[in-house]
């Protein structure tokens, strides 16, 4: 019943702790779980903590003699699986529940109501116009990371591939920037400041 399903959403609020299905990217010696299960492996798949901060019931259609759907909105952390608060919320209810539909309306700082359909873009091709327009720079992708502005001669020894040391710099990964202020490379900064790419970017 619906007084069922508000009695037990405290419990998947907060911090909690959430089992991964079989079927995900979780890697089990180095290999995805899901890839595991496939092959008809007895995999076992450990529990890992994560962050609920909002779990709304928006809509409930049943009288609890057949099939009940229900709509929720939630707010969670990263490497929280949806799917499986469903299935963990059935357990407790003492019934079967799956997810028959899921829609992301918000990732980080990207929201739904800025994003464009794919209808949209096979439309800009059909046209033969570019797509470009709607696009964001890739850079707005990765603008938590930390920026290294390059000189103009740093510039070339990056598009040829030439590893440089800057020993000032912490280690971890590093944004390379044109003197443009355009994404060039993407590098992972080691112990001793060298600089080794990951990925360059195509930049005029």
């Amino acid at each position: 019943s619906e007084q069922d399903i508000l009695a037990v959403i405290p419990q998947f609020l907060g911090e909690i702790q959430q089992i991964p299905p079989l079927y995900s990217a979780v890697k089990i010696a180095g290999k995805p779980a899901y890839a595991r299960a496939r092959n008809g492996e007895d995999i076992k798949i450990e529990a890992k903590t994560i962050t609920v901060n909002t779990l709304e019931l928006i809509s409930f259609d049943g009288d609890g003699s057949n099939i009940t759907q229900a709509t929720f909105e939630m707010h969670a952390g990263k490497g929280t699986y949806v799917r499986s608060i469903a299935r963990d919320m059935g357990r407790i209810l003492g019934c079967y529940a799956y997810v028959s539909k899921l829609k992301r309306t918000k990732a980080g700082k990207f929201e739904i109501s800025e994003a464009i359909s794919k209808e949209k873009l096979d439309l800009c091709l059909e046209k033969g116009q570019g797509a470009d327009k709607f696009l964001l720079d890739i850079g707005t992708v990765l603008d938590d990371i930390p920026a290294y502005g390059a000189s103009n001669e740093e510039l070339d020894d990056f598009k040829v591939g030439k590893q440089l040391v800057r020993m000032h710099l912490k280690p971890g990964l590093m944004r390379v920037m044109s003197p443009n202020n355009k994404l060039l490379s993407l590098v992972d900064v080691g112990l001793a400041g060298e600089m080794k790419i990951v990925r360059n970017f195509n930049i005029v």
